[in-house]
């Protein structure tokens, strides 16, 4: 698995050859349903942005890996970089996991509404906390990428359990 600067998943994770403007669509219509509405901007056949009057969120997949997509969050007039939602999902301590059958669109749509709320309503109060801690967490992300694909700390990561900087850290002690 290629890891990103971002929450990635993998072509297993996706559920293989996923149609990106369906995932795009039907990520919208979830939150739809969940009470949030966006509109739908296509920049090309890799990327979106959701946008409401509180927030924006892109959407993208890898042009070279395209079985991976990651999910940024920023404030509506983007004018500071959006933030990534493996970040966020540690800052708040969201360890929820995709659950068997459910849909990917849906997963994450829960993801956003269950603990991004605030973001979604335009607050973005915890853009503090995030850029505090932005440069370790990569630091410690780009401590992972060679690691085996069955390691304890990898497996963690791509189940978006976000201990795995705790491990990472331990290690490091050793």
């Amino acid at each position: 698995m290629e890891l990103r600067w971002d929450e990635t998943l993998t072509a297993d994770e996706v559920r293989g050859n996923m149609d990106k403007a369906n995932f795009a669509e039907d990520f919208r219509d979830e939150l739809l349903e969940m009470g949030y509405s966006f509109t739908l901007v296509a920049h090309d056949d890799f990327s979106w942005t959701l946008a409401s009057p509180s927030c924006i969120i892109e959407v993208s997949f890898e042009r070279y890996n395209s079985d991976s997509v990651t999910l940024e969050i920023g404030e509506a007039n983007q004018r500071k970089e959006p933030m990534s939602l493996l970040l966020l999902r540690f800052l708040v301590g969201a360890d929820y996991l995709q659950s068997e059958g459910q849909a990917l669109a849906g997963y994450y749509a829960t993801v956003f509404v269950r603990f991004f709320s605030n973001l979604l309503n335009g607050d973005f109060s915890i853009r503090k906390d995030y850029e505090q801690i932005e440069d370790e967490f990569f630091d410690l992300l780009f401590e992972t990428i060679d690691l085996p694909e069955k390691h304890p700390i990898k497996r963690k990561i791509t189940r978006f359990d976000i201990s795995w900087m705790q491990d990472i850290r331990a290690q490091r002690r050793r």
